[in-house]
């Protein structure tokens, strides 16, 4: 009975702490956590929203800032940062994640201004840290992605090209069910 009443307290603080959390508070470590994995600066500047009450999670980050390389700066003085989001939004299953499997049944990303570089000897600012295998990276899957409004600069001095351009991407209904479209 103890044990029961000690374990039933427990899961009531945890609830609670839960409910009354301000997710805000972890801006500053994510986005620490983000800049040592990625190296270079990344910051969280809005709201950082959590919605955990589900078998598929919802977190919202608002004014997202990934930062160029050190060397970026020296090939374009005006490249400023590598991506700025205005909001960026997931969903996460979780009886896959127990599984060690990553499925997100949902991604938004919301007014994205995206400037990739590549210099003249090969360095992409979409290389992030020490490469450690040739094995490609594994993206987890992605059952709808959304994409508004987003500006992507693509500046490749390695091949002398220069795109710059929209990208929306979303799903649309039809006769025949839904289909992905990428404009």
């Amino acid at each position: 009975r103890r044990a029961a009443g000690n374990l039933k307290r427990l899961t009531a603080a945890v609830v609670v702490f839960l409910v009354i959390f301000d997710w805000n508070w972890l801006r500053g470590p994510i986005g620490r956590y983000a800049s040592a994995q990625l190296q270079r600066e990344v910051a969280i500047t809005g709201d950082l929203r959590v919605h955990p009450w589900s078998f598929s999670p919802k977190a919202e980050a608002y004014g997202v800032r990934i930062g160029q390389p050190a060397w970026a700066k020296s090939v374009d003085p005006q490249a400023g940062q590598m991506a700025r989001v205005e909001r960026i939004a997931v969903q996460i299953k979780i009886l896959p994640l127990l599984r060690g499997q990553i499925v997100l049944p949902f991604l938004a990303i919301d007014r994205a201004d995206v400037r990739l570089l590549r210099d003249k000897e090969g360095r992409a600012n979409w290389t992030f840290g020490a490469r450690k295998s040739d094995k490609p990276l594994k993206l987890p899957a992605v059952q709808r992605l959304v994409i508004n409004e987003g500006r992507l600069r693509v500046d490749d001095r390695q091949r002398g090209a220069l795109f710059v351009g929209t990208v929306n991407a979303q799903e649309r209904a039809g006769d025949k069910g839904g289909r992905f479209v990428l404009e």
